[in-house]
């Protein structure tokens, strides 16, 4: 994340510095719907390094795609026309996406959406693949989850642990994760055992989370659909399954 902002910084600062008036212009693409937290701490994250709602250098423009809903090419195409229209008089200086879905939508409908913007997509660890052929002012920026530090703090915390359930969805992007963590893990070899529920529905996490006995914890990484296909705001998941 750091690095994102860092990056960002320097699409930004030198031209808007010099000439603060108009003010740039950050259009941000957030995958999914507005009530997903993460967003707003992002948002909060990122206005609190490159200047708020208030400041005069940076116009801040928000949508939010709901691609967890929609995760049709169709909507897309709509959704491509409608934002083309929209920012047709009022074209971004630079886009910022965040997680994988926003990210894949500008790969393929950046450049006829919003010809000739720069774009950093804001990617995390597990969803960081290099997309092919992207245009050249586009930039893949991967922020780290720290989830072998979270399985080191675990495992420091309380030694005794044998097995680590881990709580992950099976969209897209969560199997890339899961590949991601499973090839972590094998620096964990011999000293712990991971349980990946990802191939439950929610009701069957549930039932797997309650019967969880032992030496045992549970590492929660996100949610945001479930094996058989339901959607869930990752928070708002977690709080059900520890009811």
């Amino acid at each position: 994340f750091l690095l994102l902002l860092l990056f960002m910084g320097t699409v930004l600062t030198a031209p808007a510095l010099a000439n603060p008036d108009p003010p740039r212009k950050v259009l941000v693409l957030y995958s999914y719907g507005a009530d997903v937290p993460v967003q707003g701490l992002f948002t909060k994250g990122l206005q609190a390094q490159l200047g708020n709602a208030a400041t005069p250098l940076i116009d801040y423009h928000f949508e939010y795609l709901d691609m967890a809903k929609y995760p049709f090419r169709e909507y897309s195409a709509v959704l491509s026309r409608f934002l083309k229209e929209k920012y047709a008089q009022n074209r971004p200086d630079l886009i910022i996406t965040h997680f994988d879905p926003a990210a894949r939508f500008m790969t393929e409908f950046g450049e006829q959406t919003f010809p000739g913007v720069p774009a950093v997509f804001g990617l995390y660890e597990g969803e960081g693949e290099t997309y092919f052929d992207p245009p050249a002012n586009y930039r893949n920026v991967v922020g780290i989850y720290g989830m072998k530090s979270a399985v080191s703090l675990i495992l420091q915390t309380q030694p005794k642990t044998k097995k680590i359930h881990v709580i992950v969805g099976d969209s897209e992007r969560e199997r890339k994760t899961v590949k991601a963590f499973n090839d972590m893990a094998a620096s964990f070899s011999g000293q712990v055992e991971f349980v990946y529920l990802n191939k439950l529905s929610f009701a069957e996490m549930e039932k797997a989370v309650s019967a969880i006995r032992g030496d045992a914890a549970i590492l929660y990484i996100f949610l945001f659909r479930d094996a058989a296909g339901n959607n869930f705001i990752p928070g708002d998941a977690l709080h059900k399954l520890y009811q």
